[in-house]
């Protein structure tokens, strides 16, 4: 059919006996919709990321060699998604763990299938503990609190990652993420001149050339990485 939404059957009348298709239309161009939506900063299962940013704002204030225990509260509706999963960018201790050894978490690292039973990324997972909190039930909020050797305690929390719907990502962060993703794949390079296609596509004729940039292969023998 030229149009799924055509005909009887369409579209709509397969799906529901109670079909608004004004709702399609209506208002059409305000609000634009992907201004709502969740679009992740880290490439991990949803519940963890916000564990994930609390790891890494910790990895800032101290030495992961001197975490004695440390907690990570996720919702209780949620928690289970992200604990001890097979898939490390699902096993959201050992993503907290890579945070704070590493200082951030690259996409390279999230899935990485060795690590989590490897020193230090196991020695420090060992320490961890999973806290499911039904007070964060229906959120996409978590928290990371860290008791050092000392018997000090430090802690960081969010009720709303960067990149969910309560806390959208600053232009500048979701650059430097489209930089660290296509930089691992390919090259810095590569990432810088497909930032500024894509900065600069308001004023580009047509899509061309932005085009045969994405369709341009990587050198002979390229692992992604400068050198």
């Amino acid at each position: 059919m030229p149009d799924p939404f055509d005909g009887e059957p369409n579209f709509l009348r397969v799906h529901s006996d109670q079909v608004e298709p004004q709702w399609l239309t209506g208002e059409w161009g305000t609000p634009y919709v992907v201004g709502d939506t969740n679009i992740k900063q880290y490439s991990v299962g949803s519940p963890a990321q916000a564990v994930v940013q609390c790891g890494e704002a910790l990895a800032r204030q101290l030495d992961w060699r001197c975490a004695a225990a440390i907690r990570l509260r996720l919702p209780a509706d949620a928690a289970q998604v992200v604990s001890q999963r097979a898939s490390p960018n699902l096993d959201s201790r050992y993503l907290v763990a890579a945070c704070l050894i590493e200082g951030q978490l690259t996409f390279a690292r999230a899935h990485d299938l060795q690590a989590a039973s490897q020193a230090p990324f196991a020695d420090l997972i060992a320490r961890t503990e999973i806290v499911p909190d039904p007070g964060l039930n229906g959120t996409r909020g978590g928290a990371v609190d860290v008791t050092l050797d000392d018997g000090s305690q430090l802690a960081e929390a969010t009720q709303a990652p960067l990149g969910t719907r309560g806390a959208p990502l600053p232009e500048d962060l979701a650059v430097a993420k489209a930089r660290r993703l296509i930089s691992e794949a390919r090259s810095l390079d590569f990432a810088e001149a497909v930032v500024d296609a894509v900065r600069t596509l308001d004023e580009a004729g047509d899509l061309s050339a932005f085009t045969r940039l994405l369709a341009t292969a990587p050198p002979p023998g390229s692992t992604g990485e400068e050198d």
